[in-house]
């Protein structure tokens, strides 16, 4: 499966809308050294890189949830959110 970044970010936007409802920044870009995705979370000034293996990417753009990615957010919003009124979890 060709992985495409946009309909990989998209994806990641639906499965994950606790991104847009903190107003978190999030890129995703292709690492070719790593063969893997970058997904990358910022929240004023703290930023957070993540990396997808090809096939996570692939199984994430078929329907199936990115578990890893899960925790990240997750860990994410309560490191830089949990105590912030601009970022209610």
């Amino acid at each position: 499966m060709n992985v495409d970044a946009k309909a990989l970010a998209d994806k990641i936007n639906n499965f994950y809308p606790e991104i847009a409802k903190n107003n978190l920044t999030m890129t995703v870009k292709e690492n070719t050294s790593l063969k893997s995705w970058e997904v990358q979370l910022a929240k004023d000034g703290h930023v957070l890189s993540t990396y997808l293996e090809r096939q996570d990417a692939e199984d994430c753009l078929s329907g199936k949830e990115c578990v890893y990615l899960s925790h990240q957010i997750k860990q994410f919003l309560f490191n830089y959110c949990a105590h912030s009124k601009d970022c209610p979890v």
